[in-house]
């Protein structure tokens, strides 16, 4: 029997004598309230237990946060503070020691940006690196791109320097959409065209036959007039891009010459 029942059965002995009394429904009354009573008080109790776990995270998350903070020395340096705060905080040891409370406070920010500013420094050095290596892996590509399409196009050797330097400074490397390094080369009216694409009008155009092996031409050619049909002012090895294309168009004979004759010396 539990202390409910032997209370309700003192009740019911205290009060035998009354007439009337419906002591079944007074029985059932009483439990349904102690009951309703009881399970309120169960429910309450889960929301402070709920309430206490969130507060218990919360606390771990912040001893996780600031581990690394040294919360005695902060403490001892308030009470310290407030110890020697005196007369509206005039007291000299009063500010000093709210100086290095400061200090303090500001302790663990120092450190971490000194953290972040290595970490910077460090991801600059190693982009500008990064930077420098694209440069020149990307001039030897140029280079081997040139070369390549010269053998594509028949190019003669003796030729060859000073046409990979005129088409040096005209060409870039740009990603494809599948983030290949692809040479392109900007033609006479600034269209940027892939390097395969370029020297494949290259070859078809008049500019390219001076450079392009050919059998030799044993004809007299046009008589016609021309700057160099008297003979060449300069000396062939002398002589720019330009110069040898016109040369070439206007006596061809007089170039075919003159380039066997820098060939030779």
């Amino acid at each position: 029997m539990d202390a409910l029942e032997r209370f309700f059965k003192q009740l019911k002995e205290a009060f035998k004598d009354v007439e009337d009394a419906n002591w079944d429904e007074l029985d059932t009354g009483f439990k349904a309230a102690v009951t309703e009573h009881t399970n309120k008080l169960v429910v309450k109790k889960d929301e402070l237990l709920g309430e206490k776990k969130k507060i218990q995270a919360e606390l771990k998350e912040f001893q996780e946060k600031f581990e690394d903070v040294d919360l005695d020395e902060i403490a001892e340096m308030k009470e310290k503070l407030e110890e020697f705060t005196l007369n509206g905080g005039k007291n000299p040891d009063a500010v000093k020691m709210k100086e290095e409370f400061e200090l303090l406070k500001k302790k663990q920010e120092i450190l971490w940006q000194k953290e972040i500013d290595k970490v910077k420094a460090e991801l600059g050095a190693e982009k500008e690196e990064k930077s420098k290596l694209s440069v020149k892996f990307d001039s030897v590509l140029v280079d081997n791109e040139l070369e390549k399409q010269f053998n594509d196009c028949n190019v003669a050797e003796q030729h060859r320097s000073i046409l990979k330097q005129a088409f040096r400074g005209r060409a870039t490397v740009e990603l494809d959409e599948l983030d290949n390094r692809i040479v392109h080369i900007k033609d006479e009216d600034d269209q940027v065209l892939p390097s395969k694409e370029f020297f494949k009008f290259w070859a078809e155009s008049e500019t390219s036959k001076p450079y392009v092996k050919a059998p030799v031409n044993t004809g007299g050619g046009d008589q016609g007039s021309s700057k160099f049909r008297g003979g060449a002012t300069k000396a062939y090895k002398d002589m720019d891009l330009t110069e040898r294309t016109n040369l070439y168009k206007e006596n061809p004979d007089l170039y075919r010459k003159l380039r066997d004759q820098n060939v030779k010396s």
